[in-house]
């Protein structure tokens, strides 16, 4: 019988202990055919202990699987291997992953081995020697089994690393960026700043960009469905497997850089990841979304860039970023480099006044989209029609008003880039990428029936723009769940969300313990300018919309709005009952609930 046998040691010559634990073997009748390298490994389970060295064989043995236990239970006697504590130092320890293809659960025999599928360390010898072989009970290769593995520890240590919450500063982004090689001074870099309208930019610069038939990166913040999805080459989502190995990669640096007090957070990393992922796979272009204000963001780590882009600016994060328009704009304007070329915006007096002046201090050519240049022909729920300088009749998929505007700066940069011959782009290429470009979780319509709309508005200008496109909706009642980040000017959103007409508004809790806001303070705000039988609590923001769907009725409308981390939340919920076809709806639907 074909056997697979892994063998650690962590004490005294741990080398000798694995040599003759095999010499033994042979000895008894446990024909060694082929080894693995031997890995140093930390302690599994009890980890208070030395390293240990680990390896895995492949035997041929006539022995009964409870024969060849007992024979290894030898051979540990042998090599005074002692068990005082579980999962203690030891000699040696011999399992037995595999005997054949057979599935044995006794109290003193468990095979494959019980627990083998946790183990990197029995793994990865393992798949050295047979990648192929089955795991009969789960049916999965070694390969396989390695690989969940690895997407398993990955995303468990993003999670124990997300606790930590965030920190703004350069000097701990840029040491792990230095030990990783510096990708991102090897990338033509559009960087994006601004209070709202920075996912939407960045996804039309990105399709445009693919119409031209570029290769292009994008990294944005927060996921909307799967954490893969922040980091996306030409619209595909990151391999879930590929991700997890480099969070991997990064977690090694990361581990020695804590220990010298370089500490970094879950997004810093996530920042690295993205840049060495667009760098090691020769993307022709990176767009880079700022995740917290700019000038202390761990995006803003280059020296060089083809585009800075300063979307709108409004309140929000004032406890980071300071509570006037002034201190956000120059925030915001900290991502502007020496010789820079930035967009912005045509914002309020005070906030471009700071644009204006950095970009200056750094010598950047600035250019200001001016909204007079825009003509607007239509705009519902079928997207929009405008002309811009001499683009006539653009056609954009994504909704609302305020998409005019994320486009039309998109198709101004587009135009200096062209200029400055950094990209070839034909008239149709931008066309075509403007129509194509849809953002999920920005004025989504999910379903079509029952009518489900998601907003992703987190901040008072979102909020606004939100209601004013509402306002041009037909429904007869509607159903608003909504969830607010407890540093957000909930107030203020809760008093523009109170103009909604012929609403019922269901308060619910963001999937954000650190920051989600307490629903009874929701509720009291709302209060304020709603009669309270039509404000309810619900803990869980999955039975909230459940509640809505039991009051449903033809001609009324839901809205998910206050939090991306809400609505990423349901529209996750939502795709698993449906598939990806979100939009593609029948009162199937219903039968759910």
């Amino acid at each position: 019988m074909i056997v697979y046998i892994a063998l650690g040691s962590n004490l005294s010559n741990r080398d000798n202990y694995l040599i003759q634990a095999i010499e033994m073997m042979q000895q008894n009748n446990i024909t060694v055919r082929n080894k693995s390298s031997v890995i140093e490994t930390k302690a599994y389970g009890y980890t208070d202990q030395p390293d240990f060295l680990n390896m895995v064989i492949e035997a041929e043995t006539d022995y009964s699987p409870q024969e060849l236990l007992e024979q290894l239970n030898i051979i540990e006697k042998k090599l005074n291997r002692t068990r005082e504590i579980h999962w203690g130092p030891r000699t040696i320890d011999l399992d037995i992953i595999f005997y054949g293809d057979e599935i044995i659960k006794d109290t003193n025999l468990c095979i494959p081995h019980i627990d083998m599928q946790n183990r990197f360390f029995v793994l990865k010898p393992l798949m050295e020697l047979n990648p192929n072989i089955i795991h009969p009970e789960y049916n999965k290769t070694a390969k396989e089994l390695y690989d969940d593995l690895t997407i398993k520890e990955a995303l468990k240590y993003a999670s124990s690393r997300d606790g930590f919450g965030m920190k703004l500063g350069l000097e701990n982004i840029k040491e792990l960026l230095t030990r990783i090689g510096n990708p991102q001074d090897k990338l033509n870099v559009i960087h994006l700043a601004g209070t709202n309208g920075k996912g939407s930019t960045s996804n039309f610069f990105n399709n445009i960009l693919l119409e031209g038939g570029y290769k292009v990166g994008l990294f944005s913040s927060p996921s909307i469905i799967n954490i893969t999805d922040m980091f996306r080459i030409n619209n595909k989502d990151i391999d879930t497997l590929l991700f997890s190995n480099y969070i991997l990669r990064i977690k090694e640096i990361a581990d020695t850089m804590d220990i010298e007090g370089f500490y970094t957070t879950i997004f810093e990393q996530y920042t690295a990841i993205a840049l060495l992922y667009f760098y090691e796979s020769n993307v022709d272009f990176a767009i880079i979304e700022v995740g917290l204000g700019g000038r202390l963001d761990s995006t803003n780590v280059f020296n060089k860039k083809i585009l800075s882009v300063i979307t709108s600016i409004s309140y929000d994060h004032t406890d980071f970023l300071g509570n006037t328009l002034s201190s956000i704009a120059k925030e915001k304007s900290g991502i502007i480099t020496e010789d820079d070329l930035v967009i912005s915006y045509d914002s309020d007096d005070e906030a471009l006044n700071i644009i204006k002046s950095i970009s200056s201090e750094k010598n950047a050519s600035l250019h200001i989209l001016n909204f007079n240049d825009i003509n607007v022909h239509t705009s519902n729920e079928n997207g929009s029609y405008y002309d811009f300088l001499d683009y006539k009749n653009i056609h954009i998929s994504l909704l609302g008003e305020h998409q005019i505007k994320n486009s039309a700066l998109a198709l101004l940069g587009i135009s200096l880039l062209k200029e400055k011959n950094l990209v070839t782009i034909s008239d149709k290429n931008i066309y075509d990428g403007l129509q194509k470009t849809i953002v999920p979780g920005r004025l989504e319509f999910i379903s079509s029936d029952p009518r489900i709309l998601i907003d992703g508005a987190h901040n008072l200008s979102g909020i606004v723009r939100l209601v004013e496109f509402i306002d041009k909706l037909s429904y007869n009642n509607i159903y608003v769940i909504v969830g607010i980040l407890k540093d957000k000017e909930y107030s203020h959103m809760v008093q523009k969300l109170a103009d909604i007409k012929n609403a019922t508004y269901i308060i619910t809790d963001v999937p954000n313990q650190e920051r989600k806001l307490d629903n009874k303070i929701l509720f009291e705000e709302f209060a304020k300018f709603i009669p309270s039988p039509n404000i309810t609590i619900s803990n869980n923001n999955i039975t909230a919309l459940e509640t809505c769907m039991k009051h449903y009725k033809d001609g009324d409308l839901i809205l998910i709005t206050g939090s991306l981390y809400l609505i990423s939340s349901i529209r996750k919920h939502i795709q698993d009952i449906k598939g990806d076809q979100l939009w593609k709806v029948n009162r199937k639907f219903n039968n759910k609930y």
